[in-house]
């Protein structure tokens, strides 16, 4: 009775023992789960964007400033584009097995587009407002969209080093690289414009375009490159230190950039 006892207390502590090294095993965010929401927000959102495309030229004021409602509609077309394809990585993520670190490199490249898509809608939003509200109302929304602006990178940027957390690696100093590459990047235009240096360019329709262009491009090139990793990618792939931060810097850069439209 005994011999029995002391076998059945030696397979609980096997079990118990195993089940902590699963718990272990198991990452914190478990991202395909969570990718399936982040799609279907990612279609909202596209919804949205057509919808305001449709209602621009009804908007008051707008007839004034033909220009303005163009570069408008044309923001929110590849704001829409891109949530397509952002609701299309998040979707394929969804199919992943388990969160591994492949899975966070997509969530990472997804959330590049989603962090570019969001701040398009935003700044289509703000030129909107800017015509419809009294000064005094609008400097509040500017100053609550400009701290949205701020945020929003933060999403692509934990992404970027959860599959390092996968992988059991040591990330602090790639936490603290990407935190002052980040800021620095973000706050770059913004500081310089304090001299007027970009009011010529603001006004130049043709540097706005150019940016939309390099939005799309962006939002493409990390769909595309989301889905092949999803196909071809090992279960451990993940992009090396240096890649990272260039990626963080192109994207802070180009959300900083866009806060000089507000």
């Amino acid at each position: 009775m005994k011999k029995r006892k002391n076998s059945d207390m030696e397979i609980n502590n096997c079990n118990l023992e195993e089940k902590k090294n699963l718990d272990n095993d198991i990452p914190p965010y478990q991202v395909h789960i969570a990718a399936q929401s982040f799609s279907n927000i990612a279609s909202v959102l596209a919804g949205f964007a057509l919808t305001l495309i449709f209602l621009i030229f009804q908007l008051p004021n707008m007839d004034k400033n033909p220009e303005i409602a163009n570069f408008i509609a044309m923001t929110l077309s590849v704001s829409f584009i891109g949530c397509i394809m952002v609701s299309i990585v998040f979707a394929t993520l969804s199919g992943e097995q388990n969160s591994t670190s492949r899975s966070h490199s997509i969530s990472f490249l997804g959330g590049v587009g989603y962090v570019i898509t969001v701040n398009l809608i935003m700044i289509s939003l703000s030129l909107i407002f800017k015509r419809i509200f009294d000064k005094e109302a609008y400097s509040f929304i500017k100053i609550l969209f400009f701290l949205t602006m701020l945020v929003t990178p933060i999403f692509a940027i934990f992404s970027a080093f959860d599959s390092y957390i996968v992988l059991k690696k040591n990330n602090k100093d790639l936490l603290l690289q990407i935190v002052i590459a980040y800021l620095f990047s973000f706050f770059y235009f913004p500081t310089i414009n304090l001299f007027g240096i970009f009011n010529i360019y603001l006004n130049n329709h043709n540097m706005l375009k150019t940016a939309l262009s390099f939005s799309l491009a962006l939002m493409f090139l990390s769909a595309v490159i989301s889905i092949i990793i999803s196909t071809k990618g090992k279960r451990n792939f993940n992009f090396s230190e240096p890649l990272i931060l260039i990626i963080v810097i192109i994207l802070s850069l180009f959300i900083g950039f866009l806060t000089l439209i507000l």
